[in-house]
């Protein structure tokens, strides 16, 4: 993801088939987080190359898929934790939407899943879980 696909203006991410919105606090963090990165390429005298990508490697440069997964491997070890993916994060953004009220359709949407069914397929337990405690 690029610099140039987050909507400052409406606090959006805005990706080729859809825009999703950010909270206040994300958006917060995510400009905090940009400003430290530009503070890191002047330091390192890089800022005429500034990045265009958001979650960049040590040199300043798109991670590759190699590296991505490189750095959750990394951050599973320190954190003492046996396995740990990107599909992780995902689902478990996916259940915490859900857990918290948003609507399936929307989480659909947002994930960027062909249709509802392939969603609800994901995390039908969840659902009826969540049904259940209602």
């Amino acid at each position: 993801m690029k610099w140039s696909d987050i909507d400052t203006e409406n606090q959006s991410v805005m990706l080729p088939d859809r825009t999703i919105p950010m909270t206040k606090d994300f958006f917060g963090f995510l400009m905090i987080y940009k400003e430290k990165q530009q503070q890191a390429m002047v330091q390192k005298s890089l800022f005429q190359n500034e990045s265009a990508h958001i979650i960049v490697n040590r040199k300043f440069e798109k991670y590759t898929l190699n590296g991505y997964n490189r750095l959750v491997k990394n951050i599973a070890k320190s954190c003492g934790i046996a396995f740990l993916s990107a599909t992780f994060f995902r689902n478990t953004f996916g259940a915490n939407c859900l857990k918290f009220g948003l609507d399936l359709a929307m989480l659909s949407y947002i994930m960027g899943d062909s249709n509802v069914y392939i969603t609800k397929q994901r995390y039908e337990k969840l659902i009826s879980d969540i049904v259940v405690e209602l």
